[in-house]
């Protein structure tokens, strides 16, 4: 069993050098975190690799329960540090959108129900400018109602498409700050 574990990871070790990783990015600890996160245990097949999602803690737990290796709680800034960041750095994996996406579906849903000024501060409200379809409105809601439920006015076609501009624009400025924050440092070996 030990020369399973030590042959996994000798495999994973030549797989990430073999990636461009450098060695401080290619050691034990980045190995046992990639097998961890393909799902891989000593016995396994490399063609049963898979990508389950899981975090910091989960990782820690399978090296210890698969690979014996016993990492410490505190170490999640070690495992962070040496493997996962540089993993999500070249695209291997992926930090989990869910948040960045409930609070858009979020504001994007109450849209109808919040006054005009703030409607036009959603994406949705410039996409009905340029393609207006107005939802009908049922003669039997209260006005109080009725005056809630009322779609702000559409902008002018010109305006909706340089609001979705700025809207993109403004992502992409704040996905480059946020790249730029990430630390690739290819002179250090």
């Amino acid at each position: 069993m030990a020369n399973a574990k030590d042959g996994k990871k000798t495999n994973a070790i030549e797989i990430l050098k073999s990636l461009g990783f450098v060695a401080r990015q290619s050691n034990d600890v980045a190995a046992q975190t990639l097998l961890a996160v393909l799902g891989l245990k000593p016995n396994a097949a490399w063609g049963k690799a898979a990508n389950p999602l899981c975090g910091i803690t989960p990782i820690i737990e399978f090296i210890r329960e698969s690979y014996g290796v016993h990492y410490a709680p505190n170490t999640r800034e070690t495992i962070r540090d040496e493997a996962v960041k540089h993993f999500v750095e070249a695209g291997l994996l992926l930090r989990n959108p869910i948040i960045p996406a409930l609070v858009m579906l979020l504001w994007e849903s109450i849209n109808g129900f919040l006054p005009e000024l703030l409607q036009k501060l959603s994406v949705l409200h410039y996409l009905q400018s340029i393609c207006p379809v107005p939802p009908p409105m049922d003669p039997n809601v209260p006005p109080l109602l009725r005056l809630v439920l009322a779609p702000a006015a559409p902008t002018s076609a010109s305006v909706a498409i340089v609001g979705v501009l700025g809207v993109t624009a403004l992502v992409l400025y704040v996905a480059s700050r946020a790249v730029r924050r990430l630390e690739i440092n290819y002179g250090t070996e």
